[in-house]
């Protein structure tokens, strides 16, 4: 029985990779950046709540960089000893505004600091971009450090152990918080541009949204673009997905996704899990094109976090490598969905037709 397993999960493995390499895509490696000279980041924190299902009131803790007028600061220390790049409170450039708006949903008792290095490179490149701290269990880190109990980490592996444990089905209402608290980070900004009085008043293009997440933080984005139906949010546009727990649907939710969709896993992810790799081939496999998938060729799932460490370089990230290849193609998926006959259109159309020399796998489904 278990020689008659195991043979059945290696067939299927290798008819996923099968799958996954007769996908059209060009031939040569791409090396070509995706826009012009970057600008400067501000950074600011909002402590919104929003009203839970339950009638309470959650805290909406959300991080939000943008454009500035600001000389950056060598090294930015974002409370919880996170470092990055951005000067807080800094005046926000109108001069290209509206900008598009990204928002960001972080991994399983994560924090939206998480995507520091990627929202800084965002915001460099011309947009605005919102990362939420959801109400997870015992997280690990807050946008705004809070006192923890002394069995927090316990607590900790306690939630995680019951999330995996659901596999292969997950009571999605017990995780129907997220979604909803992404969507009132939608609402409660928009507002914020609206209001004449906002730092941040007129400065996102609500026509333009896209969405982005790393592990749960994919689960949650996939929730609200059309695996769960009555939970789509029309407003987003698109979707950038690393590393997401697409254990958590089944083949046919991914047929209701109606949004140009990137998928990226790390390559020791996929060597040394084949479930990651058949579900996220199968996610890939099912969502409606245009769609693309890649992996980071030596990256694993804590390569998609922000880990950067300053060194007498500056500030360096963790894997520098995966990094760039991470945020070059998170920004070109947004600028070709978002900003499509934008000053970068042309060098992003060229990023996404073929792998560069850190993808160990690149495979499109075009419209």
């Amino acid at each position: 029985m278990d020689r008659t397993l195991s043979a059945i999960r290696a067939a299927t493995k290798a008819a996923v990779l099968v799958g996954l390499l007769l996908w059209p895509a060009a031939c040569r490696r791409n090396t070509t950046p995706t826009r012009a000279e970057p600008t400067t980041v501000g950074f600011r924190i909002y402590r919104w709540s929003y009203p839970a299902a339950d009638g309470s009131n959650k805290r909406l803790t959300t991080a939000v960089w943008y454009p500035a007028h600001a000389k950056p600061d060598a090294v930015t220390r974002y409370t919880s000893g996170v470092l990055g790049q951005a000067r807080t409170d800094a005046t926000p450039d109108t001069s290209g505004a509206p900008y598009p708006l990204i928002v960001w949903s972080h991994g399983f008792t994560g924090s939206g600091l998480s995507a520091a290095y990627l929202a800084e490179h965002l915001a460099a490149r011309g947009f605005v971009v919102a990362a939420v701290d959801h109400n997870d269990p015992a997280p690990a880190v807050r946008i705004v450090p809070t006192r923890k109990p002394s069995d927090t980490a316990q607590r900790r592996r306690r939630a995680v152990a019951e999330l995996l444990a659901q596999r292969p089905q997950l009571d999605h209402a017990r995780y129907a918080y997220r979604s909803r608290e992404l969507k009132a980070l939608i609402d409660r900004i928009l507002a914020e541009n609206d209001r004449a009085d906002s730092p941040l008043a007129g400065m996102i293009d609500p026509a333009r949204i896209g969405a982005g997440g790393h592990s749960m933080g994919g689960y949650t984005v996939l929730t609200m673009i059309g695996c769960r139906p009555h939970l789509t949010d029309p407003r987003i546009k698109a979707a950038v997905l690393h590393s997401p727990a697409a254990w958590m649907w089944q083949g046919a939710d991914y047929r209701q996704i109606g949004v140009p969709t990137l998928y990226m896993l790390g390559q020791l992810e996929a060597k040394n899990r084949a479930d990651k790799l058949m579900d996220t081939a199968l996610a890939v496999d099912f969502t409606p094109a245009p769609t693309w998938y890649l992996e980071i060729d030596g990256a694993h799932h804590a390569s998609f976090a922000d880990l950067r460490t300053s060194t007498e370089k500056g500030l360096t990230p963790l894997w520098p490598g995966h990094a760039e290849t991470i945020a070059k193609y998170t920004h070109a998926l947004f600028e070709l969905a978002l900003r499509p006959d934008g000053p970068g259109a042309l060098d992003t159309r060229e990023t996404l037709s073929a792998g560069d020399d850190r993808t160990s796998t690149f495979t499109a489904k075009p419209k």
